[in-house]
């Protein structure tokens, strides 16, 4: 069961319905009265659990990133040269997560947290460990983060090899745009997703819209997602891209459609209204502040004024 953010076990039998995470309580409770529990038995808490949502593991996770102290992120960084590949899974977690759970506050030891993620990239033997210490680095002021997405472009793991994109940086470079094309190729589909949607900061070039084209083709829809939603946006006018977008409003995957209708409207393409009458009822809370469907919308109003206009003579 999901609670506020985490999971929990629940069991029902006989009428009776029970849930585990109990484990979580003393942890919350402890430091809501200000009882500082050491910092490697907070850790051996989280590590019971394997599911990383798991709320006893959210509760430790929590409270550390509310603990601040030097002392306190020394004793955590320390796991990560545990040989329990568990204990390094959770630093690794936490520094994923430590935007959020610092809530955007400064920490003296940010720098010194980010050249030990980038350090320790190079020595991990884990591939999960590994692929959450490339996605702690996204997103950090680290200048040799392309050299590191590039060493493991090729890595056997799909896990690793996705979050190779965003690192490469923006706008991309030669040698980052070129890996990117390499990838939009890869045999893994959430890799090749992970790629199309880079190619949105790409420098535009021949090789970069056939691989996007190329990928509206794709047999899976994360992935024809992810292109259409790149090609939608850019500032293509071609009638070979409009094509492209048209034969996609057939899509199996809502989503895609979704896509493949918005970029039609944005080029006031006169298919929009099959894309419109394909999606059905334009409604509902997740489409209240879609900007796709506001597009749609507005294509649709445009079109109906026009209508009116006609018919009425003006």
């Amino acid at each position: 069961m999901r609670e506020d953010h985490a999971d929990v076990e629940q069991v029902s039998l006989g009428g009776l319905t029970v849930r585990a995470g109990h484990g979580a309580v003393p942890t919350e409770l402890e430091w809501r009265f200000s009882v500082l529990t050491p910092v490697d038995e907070l850790v051996a808490r989280a590590v019971r659990h394997r599911d990383g949502l798991h709320v006893g593991r959210s509760a430790c996770l929590f409270v550390l990133g509310e603990r601040r102290s030097r002392q306190a992120w020394s004793a955590l960084m320390a796991h990560h040269r545990h040989p329990d590949p568990a204990h390094r899974r959770f630093v690794a977690g936490f520094l994923l997560d430590a935007p959020f759970l610092r809530q955007g506050g400064p920490v003296e030891y940010e720098g010194e947290e980010t050249e030990l993620i980038a350090a320790w990239t190079s020595t991990e033997p884990d591939d999960e460990v590994l692929a959450t210490l490339l996605g702690a680095l996204d997103g950090r002021e680290y200048p040799d983060a392309e050299a590191i997405g590039l060493r493991h472009a090729g890595h056997p793991d799909p896990r690793v090899r996705r979050t190779v994109p965003n690192l490469l940086g923006a706008p991309l470079t030669g040698a980052g745009h070129d890996c990117v094309l390499r990838l939009t190729r890869d045999p893994d589909a959430s890799v090749r997703s992970a790629a199309a949607r880079s190619l949105g900061d790409a420098r535009r070039t021949p090789e970069t819209r056939a691989a996007l084209l190329a990928l509206t083709g794709d047999e899976s829809p994360d992935v024809q997602g992810a292109a259409v939603s790149v090609l939608a946006g850019s500032a293509d006018r071609t009638p070979e891209l409009a094509d492209a977008l048209a034969a996609l409003l057939g899509a199996d995957d809502r989503q895609v459609r979704l896509e493949a209708g918005h970029g039609l409207a944005l080029r006031d393409d006169p298919r929009t209204a099959t894309a419109v009458g394909l999606l059905g009822p334009l409604t509902g809370p997740e489409s209240e502040h879609d900007h796709r469907v506001s597009t749609l919308r507005g294509w649709a109003r445009r079109r109906r004024d026009v209508s009116r206009d006609v018919s009425e003579g003006v």
